[in-house]
């Protein structure tokens, strides 16, 4: 009995400790866990550290090159007419030195790798937005299943308490069998599309921790008491500083990039410049045999003068100014892609706006019609089939409201794309409160 009850205790305590352990996951700071899960997200960042590492590959070209060799080598000799055999062992020591002196290309480089530099860093905003597009989708679906699972179960006790009436009516031979069937129909889909939402729920919340990375997690609910306009106001002052998206600086970088590969084509017209010198020493264990030389020193100036190459450097330049001219293209097709989607997100973001003031009107007025409702209930003057009614359309306007606030942030999102206004999802944290747990 003792075991049983330590048991008891044991368990309790634990549930007490995950409970209180599970933290409260505003949007921002799922999106911050969500970076910090993303795989692809880190990949990227290493290919963009590792295309600026390039730059200083690039640059070193500039800098003396300075390196020091040595060998050993063994010889053996045989003399005539005496056929006498003699070895010697040969060291070298040699230290050389190489300057670039003027060589164009070296720098068309270092400007085409920094630019490649830009574009990954670009691509790794992008992608910080894609997740957070994903996120925001996943995190939306967990808000609007608790809703629609009370919407369901609404339905499934209206459904209920439909066919118990009925049923008491068909005994009393006042209904027909097709309208005791229909209600029984009605009853069990009622049944079944709540089984289901609970299962969809259980994905989206599957989901979500595969985003975020972490097992025990509170989903806040939508407050459908928050004063929603100022944080429309605040969506809106945000997405007034309209900056130039990461598409159009990915095109604009990719423009730049095959600006500098037609620089480095032309380059191979030029001259180069360079400066070599070196200094070797030898050293024998034979002294008794003459080496060749104690040692030597060079130092030399090489210029290099392209004259004739069968039109391969030609070839290379007109083939960098095609690759130029179809990024021009794409750069503009890209700006003009986006302007569409801002307009497109900024149409929705208003009509999703009226549509939520509509709802959250309606939600008041449904929320006074069931309280009267219940009133009317307690007092026998409503059936409880009048008050399921009315729950019923209550829950159908909460899920209005919530899809409405789904387009808003959705098309809010889309902004900040369009805007490059990214670091301001915060906001979206003003929609919810925290003492509810899905």
């Amino acid at each position: 009995m003792k075991n049983n009850k330590l048991i008891s205790i044991l368990f309790l305590l634990n549930f007490c400790i995950n409970y209180l352990s599970a933290e409260v996951l505003l949007f921002s700071k799922a999106y911050e866990l969500a970076l910090e899960n993303a795989n692809e997200i880190k990949a990227s960042a290493y290919l963009s550290q590792a295309d600026e590492e390039k730059i200083k590959q690039e640059k070193a070209s500039l800098y003396p090159q300075i390196n020091f060799s040595a060998y050993y080598r063994k010889s053996n000799y045989e003399t005539n007419p005496l056929k006498t055999k003699t070895e010697q062992g040969l060291i070298n020591y040699t230290l050389s030195l190489k300057q670039s002196i003027y060589n164009a290309e070296i720098y068309s480089r270092i400007d085409s790798q920094k630019s490649r530099s830009k574009y990954s860093k670009s691509m790794l905003k992008s992608e910080k937005e894609t997740l957070a597009k994903n996120l925001s989708n996943a995190y939306l679906d967990l808000l609007k299943s608790k809703t629609k699972i009370e919407l369901f179960e609404s339905y499934l006790s209206q459904s209920k308490s439909r066919f118990l009436e009925i049923t008491k009516k068909y005994k009393m031979n006042l209904a027909n069998k097709m309208d005791l069937i229909q209600r029984e129909v009605d009853y069990n889909s009622a049944i079944i599309n709540l089984q289901k939402e609970k299962q969809l729920s259980n994905i989206s919340y599957l989901k979500m921790k595969q985003l975020i990375g972490i097992d025990e997690y509170e989903i806040p609910i939508i407050d459908f008491n928050q004063e929603i306009l100022e944080m429309i106001d605040s969506m809106r002052e945000t997405i007034a500083h309209n900056n130039i998206s990461q598409k159009i600086k990915q095109a604009q970088i990719a423009l730049e990039i095959s600006q500098n590969d037609i620089k480095i084509a032309k380059d191979g017209h030029l001259p180069k410049l360079s400066f070599d010198a070196s200094y070797s020493k030898y050293d024998t264990d034979n002294p008794n045999i003459e080496a060749p030389y104690d040692n030597t020193r060079y130092f030399m100036f090489s210029l290099n003068l392209p004259i004739y190459s069968g039109g391969q450097v030609s070839s290379k330049v007109e083939s960098s100014k095609l690759k130029y001219k179809a990024a021009q293209e794409e750069l503009d097709r890209v700006e003009k892609e986006v302007k569409v989607e801002l307009n497109e997100a900024l149409t929705y973001f208003d009509a999703s706006i009226e549509s939520v003031f509509m709802y959250r009107d309606a939600l008041k007025s449904a929320h006074l019609y069931v309280e009267s409702i219940e009133q009317g209930y307690k007092y026998g003057l409503k059936s409880l089939l009048d008050l399921d009614d009315a729950k019923v359309k209550l829950n159908e306007i909460k899920y209005k409201y919530i899809e409405n606030i789904y387009e808003i942030v959705n098309s809010y999102i889309g902004l900040l794309v369009a805007t490059n206004n990214f670091k301001n999802v915060d906001i979206l944290d003003a929609l919810v409160r925290q003492e509810d747990i899905l």
